[in-house]
């Protein structure tokens, strides 16, 4: 049987895998090639940089400038759509019927000018995306609001192309749940991330908030956990860790005498993962799955989370869910009655073995190109 080829059109470069989005597009394409698919990489670069690395992965490579003009925020196509429109892709796109996987809707533009119609297409869905951007907008102001708001309403009118796509790949099943009311060709993609041995070290006295602190929404939450739940002076020590903190957090942290560790190297925030006590983590919105949880669940640490985070991952029963800041504290002081046994070892070890293990769920496309073609 020769060899299944695939496109690949990604939102951004996929390495660094340092965020959310693209840890997910990167193990993907890591995985697939360990599957035995030929990967022809198509990629939107606007600040990352071109890769090295997936070379190692991919047949071939290709980058295209992701062009912001200030007038395509008047255009009736979603920002993040008109800013990845590429006539050059288009062009490579049609030169072959193989299949092509588009990582979010941000890539989808030549999902409906395709020259064979009979092409089979794949749209990973990242995000409810009107969602996210509507959430942002209540938390703007000024021009940022409007926006996000904009944006918010163009991007619900634009879903309505996924139902050209073959196939829907939703990140979590409350997603899965919104897009088949689109496209009833939709199934649930568990996400793609590095896979690690759940580390059986001695863990230390720490509780752990990590993630990109750059990002709006993890600032919120980091300030959120120190100055609701550490306001209190707790007997556990917290640390912040993770790339570019925000002026406003690195004040808070220093207010409340919370450790915050400034863009730490890959090395050491696995180690800050892997011996953390207790993970923290927090959202206000239900949005997509975050990667900082799967990374939390790969240890032998207690996760301690709100609902919010966890809500349509199917991940609520390995976790201890707090909602508001006395449960939080709560836990903290009660750290005893958390903590796991060996059977919690046992089921998280199991849970990455079957329903979060990468190849097996990436699999699943496998399948597919095979049914269809």
């Amino acid at each position: 049987m020769d060899k299944i080829k695939l496109h690949i059109v990604s939102f951004d470069v996929p390495y660094p895998a340092n965020y959310g989005g693209v840890i997910d597009v990167f193990y993907r394409i890591k995985s697939l090639y360990e599957l035995g698919i030929e990967i022809y990489l198509h990629c939107f670069e606007y600040g990352r940089g071109e890769a090295v690395e997936l070379e190692k992965y991919c047949k071939k490579v290709y980058y295209y400038s992701r062009k912001k003009s200030i007038f395509d925020l008047f255009s009736k196509i979603p920002f993040i759509v008109k800013s990845r429109i590429n006539e050059e892709l288009a062009i490579r796109l049609n030169e072959d019927d193989f299949p092509i996987l588009f990582e979010g809707l941000h890539t989808t533009s030549y999902l409906n000018k395709l020259i064979n119609k009979d092409r089979l297409t794949f749209v990973r869905t990242h995000n409810i995306e009107h969602e996210y951007y509507d959430a942002l907008s209540k938390k703007s102001n000024g021009f940022k609001k409007l926006f996000f708001s904009l944006e918010a309403k163009k991007l619900k009118r634009f879903e309505v192309r996924l139902k050209l796509a073959n196939q829907l790949l939703c990140i979590t099943k409350s997603d899965l749940d919104y897009f088949q009311n689109i496209n009833k060709h939709a199934l649930l993609l568990q996400p793609s991330f590095e896979e690690k041995q759940i580390q059986q070290s001695e863990l230390a006295n720490y509780a752990l908030f990590h993630g990109n602190l750059s990002v709006e929404e993890n600032e919120e939450a980091a300030c959120w956990i120190i100055e609701n739940v550490w306001s209190n002076h707790l007997n556990l020590p917290l640390i912040i860790a993770g790339k570019n903190p925000t002026k406003k957090l690195k004040e808070i942290s220093i207010k409340y005498e919370i450790q915050l560790i400034d863009s730490p190297e890959e090395v050491e925030m696995n180690s800050l993962i892997e011996k953390a006590s207790v993970h923290v983590l927090y959202s206000t919105q239900s949005t997509g799955i975050k990667l900082k949880l799967i990374a939390a669940l790969q240890t032998n640490g207690i996760v301690l989370s709100n609902y919010n985070l966890v809500n349509g991952s199917n991940l609520e029963e390995y976790c201890v869910i707090a909602n508001d800041s006395n449960t939080y504290q709560q836990v903290i002081l009660n750290l005893e009655n958390y903590k796991l046994t060996e059977i919690d070892k046992i089921k998280r070890q199991q849970l990455f073995e079957t329903k979060l293990n990468v190849n097996l769920n990436n699999q699943l496309i496998v399948e597919l190109i095979q049914k269809y073609q």
